[in-house]
């Protein structure tokens, strides 16, 4: 990913230079309001639905909405200076209340490209992504909303350590649980449970309303598969049908495993493949072989 693209407080600088204060709020308590955005052949897929969901995330920290007014030109800007010579890619947007040492705090903002992890997106297409749960569980609605979006992501952290000292790859994730043990999401996606012919989420006040689970239930709808909302314990999802996650990178993929339960035929199942079709056809294009071709060059 080229060093020249990132847009620090409506200025574009290179990479290395899109810095932040020590003193900044972001850096001091951790608040810093997130999106990340993807592209297809180029065009940033829901943005609105983002700005959206950004929007409401700073108003959560104090942050006015008019400091936004510029974020998605920024955001659209970033992806035309990228594209087509790096392929599709992330957008990243972040948020913070400004820097604590001002007299008079202006938000900060930076906007930034990031590369897709296409190897991973073309495996977990193709075999599935392999899920495990974890001693670390998610934040507790009691301490902010699910709902928010913000690099607060301590918990996922210690998740992936988690994993990797128990022998997990990078292209494995870490499901986390709340306290009564129910499966909630992934650090970068939502999952669904397949049981039989219809799909189960957990209920959306325990969740992030990910732009690509709206997007994916849409679908589903559109074709007559019910979705419910209901809690998803550990027991529930090893005796599912099968699991789907849904998320920015890639939209939707299965999981192959997860625990030591293996998920049989994950990338042949029925339900994911009528999915996969509207999607396909919501996109215009088929997103699922352009990956593969890039993955193979």
């Amino acid at each position: 990913m080229r060093d020249s693209i990132a847009c620090l407080n409506g200025q574009w600088v290179k990479q290395s230079q899109a810095c932040l204060t020590p003193t900044d709020i972001g850096i001091l308590y951790g608040a810093v309001a997130v999106e990340r955005l993807r592209t297809y052949r180029g065009q940033i897929l829901d943005l609105s639905a983002h700005i959206e969901r950004l929007t409401n995330t700073c108003r959560f920290l104090g942050v006015s909405a008019d400091w936004l007014t510029d974020i998605s030109d920024q955001i659209q800007e970033c992806s035309k200076r990228v594209y087509p010579s790096e392929q599709d890619h992330f957008v990243v947007a972040l948020v913070t209340p400004g820097d604590s040492h001002q007299d008079r705090v202006n938000p900060t903002t930076l906007v930034h490209a990031a590369p897709l992890p296409i190897a991973n997106l073309c495996q977990w297409y193709h075999h599935g992504q392999r899920v495990f749960t974890v001693t670390n569980q998610a934040i507790p609605a009691q301490c902010w909303s699910p709902q928010i979006k913000c690099r607060s992501r301590l918990n996922y952290y210690l998740a992936s350590r988690e994993l990797a000292a128990r022998g997990m790859t990078p292209a494995d994730t870490a499901v986390l649980r709340d306290s009564s043990g129910n499966l909630l999401e992934t650090g970068h996606a939502n999952l669904l449970l397949i049981e039989r012919d219809r799909l189960v989420s957990p209920p959306l006040e325990n969740i992030l309303h990910g732009t690509s689970l709206a997007r994916v239930v849409k679908a589903a709808q559109g074709i007559g598969i019910e979705v419910r909302w209901e809690d998803v314990s550990l027991a529930r999802s090893l005796s599912a049908t099968g699991m789907l996650l849904t998320g920015t990178a890639g939209l939707l993929w299965p999981a192959s495993q997860l625990d030591a339960r293996p998920y049989a035929n994950c990338t042949n199942q029925f339900v994911y493949h009528e999915l996969r079709a509207r999607l396909i056809e919501d996109l215009g294009f088929d997103f699922y072989s352009e990956t593969t071709t890039r993955a193979q060059k």
